[in-house]
């Protein structure tokens, strides 16, 4: 365990990470930190941290304070930052910072990097109001002793970014920088069995949820700060201290446990609400979070508080906050190939926003949900119902749901269309399959899971045609209108394995609620995508209901032997 030398019975910390608050107009009307927002907004999260019984000793916040480089903007962040401090009693003294590249006019910085110091300056200005004990300080880091045995490392992950082509992104680090970081100030200035807690903006690993859900080529590039694996991988041998590192920028949360040492991401905590480009809009809602530290025989606790919208689009006014209770998982190195991390967690996000927004607006229009006893599979049963007939009945929307899948797997999964093989399941998956199949060339084949209230277990895999596709091809792509629990999609894929056990796999839903996705139904999805992920629809599980003769199904596509 990693804090067998950390825990004593007088020691104890929490911490609360926080980043990208993104300020742009403090007197605007778009964003929930503005001025006349911000207090609500802080309010209803204090009620939720006060109400999960968590007590905060420090706060981190780990970049991009301002949007853009509006330096003017430090004095109204203090504000914010401050009041939620003595909201949750935290003192002055115990709110640290690390800069990222929006918190500084970095387009301002000269090639050769001679101003680097003289563009972060309103930073500096701003920061050195907070941290009153440093006890050590040069162009790249910050050390602070926050208490007794529990230090904050700041590092500027931003420094060494001067030259053209590496503004916005993360900076280069030095070999002689990381030796003076680790032979002067963590060796000589951390004591043995100390907190060590690191605030660096852009991430120093990737985490299972990074890259997929970016869909952006030029990632690792563009966030990853690949130049500092010497310093993490170094800092992490120190087998002495218990590590934490804090990173932000990505806006895509996880929190992991790997070579010794914490690391956690969290999702931005401010941010304008108008964006008009659809590939700017995130599917994340605004967070923070909680790292506990509390008692040696339970794991670190995370606690994850998430601003939940009550709109369908993001709106600065409306919104709750709630919050979920996790641990940090482990992660081995052998999880890792190249300093890239192999998913171990499946991925699930919206295709397009339009899309939903259409596939909502027609299922209210049209009056298609409906509620009763819905028997999905063996295992579980549906509260919920959409008249799927009805609602691809729309030649808008069937083919705007074709053009975006086409989209999506070009761009996003870019298949190798030569080895890859399309499969529809059920009527709509098949038609929407069949689409793709004729624009790709992929081959495709149609899969009935259910009908007559019947699944068709061996689902036509003992076709010799689709069994001998499945052999000779590297990824399949399923099509299918509705996920609820993804038990129905799993025994699919199971029969493919029997088949070929290297097969890697996707699916493309019209509508999936991952919230009641089970974790085991999608062990061996590579990746997940839906047009309409809004949509809540409750799964529960058959023998929590009462008999048929009680409560009768109103649809039954369970398996009857």
């Amino acid at each position: 365990m990693l804090l067998t030398n950390y825990y004593n019975e007088k020691m104890n910390h929490s911490i609360l990470h926080i980043t990208d608050l993104h300020l742009d107009n403090f007197t605007g009307t778009d964003e929930h930190l503005r001025k006349g927002y911000y207090k609500e907004y802080i309010d209803d999260l204090v009620v939720k941290i006060k109400k999960s019984g968590t007590g905060i000793d420090t706060i981190i916040v780990t970049g991009d304070l301002v949007n853009k480089g509006k330096v003017e903007n430090f004095e109204q962040v203090g504000i914010i930052i401050e009041y939620l401090a003595n909201k949750i009693d935290v003192k002055k003294e115990n709110i640290c910072f690390c800069i990222g590249n929006h918190d500084y006019k970095y387009k301002e910085e000269l090639p050769d990097g001679s101003n680097s110091g003289i563009v972060r300056e309103p930073y500096f200005d701003f920061v050195q109001s907070f941290n009153q004990n440093v006890i050590y300080k040069n162009q790249r880091i910050v050390l602070i002793e926050i208490t007794t045995n529990v230090f904050y490392l700041s590092i500027d992950a931003t420094l060494g970014s001067h030259d053209s082509k590496l503004q916005g992104k993360p900076g280069i680090i030095t070999q002689t920088e990381i030796d003076e970081i680790l032979s002067e100030v963590i060796h000589e200035k951390i004591p043995v069995d100390s907190l060590l807690l690191i605030g660096c903006h852009y991430p120093i690993i990737n985490f299972p949820s990074g890259l997929p859900g970016h869909g952006e080529d030029t990632w690792e590039e563009n966030h990853l700060w690949k130049s500092a694996n010497a310093l993490r991988t170094r800092i992490n041998n120190i087998k002495s201290i218990t590590k934490i590192w804090f990173m932000g920028d990505c806006h895509i949360p996880d929190h992991i446990e790997f070579e010794d040492a914490y690391f956690i991401m969290t999702g931005r905590f401010g941010g304008t609400t108008n964006i008009s480009d659809p590939a700017y809009i995130s599917q994340i809602p605004r967070q923070c979070k909680i790292i506990s530290f509390r008692n040696e025989s339970e794991p670190v606790l995370v606690h994850t508080f998430s601003f939940e919208p009550t709109t369908h689009k993001d709106n600065p006014n409306y919104g709750n906050w709630a919050f979920k209770i996790g641990e940090i998982r482990a992660i081995k190195a052998k999880d890792f190939t190249s300093e890239k991390l192999i998913e171990t967690k499946k991925i699930h996000y919206l295709i397009h926003e339009n899309t939903q927004e259409m596939i909502l607006s027609r299922i209210l229009e049209k009056n298609l949900y409906s509620f009763g006893r819905f028997v999905t599979s063996t295992n579980n049963t549906s509260l919920g119902w959409v008249n799927i007939n009805q609602l691809l009945n729309s030649t808008e929307l069937l083919s705007n749901i074709v053009n975006k899948s086409l989209k999506y797997i070009t761009e996003q999964l870019k298949l190798d269309f030569s080895s890859s093989l399309i499969v529809g399941l059920d009527f709509w998956g098949t038609i929407i399959g069949s689409q793709l199949s004729i624009r790709t060339g992929m081959k495709n084949y149609a899969v009935a899971t259910r009908g007559n209230g019947q699944y068709h277990s061996v689902f036509e895999l003992s076709n010799t045609y689709l069994e001998h596709e499945l052999i000779n091809c590297k990824e399949v792509l399923f099509f299918i209108d509705v996920i609820s629990c993804g038990e129905t999609l799993n025994r699919v894929i199971e029969n493919c394995i029997k088949i070929n056990d290297k097969l890697e796999f996707h699916a493309i839903s019209v509508i999936s609620n991952a919230d009641t996705i089970k974790k085991e139904n999608f062990s061996k999805i590579k990746s997940s995508g839906t047009f309409c992920e809004k949509l809540k629809i409750p799964v529960i599980k058959n023998e929590e209901l009462p008999s048929d003769e009680y409560l009768p199904p109103s649809v039954d596509l369970s398996f009857k032997k």
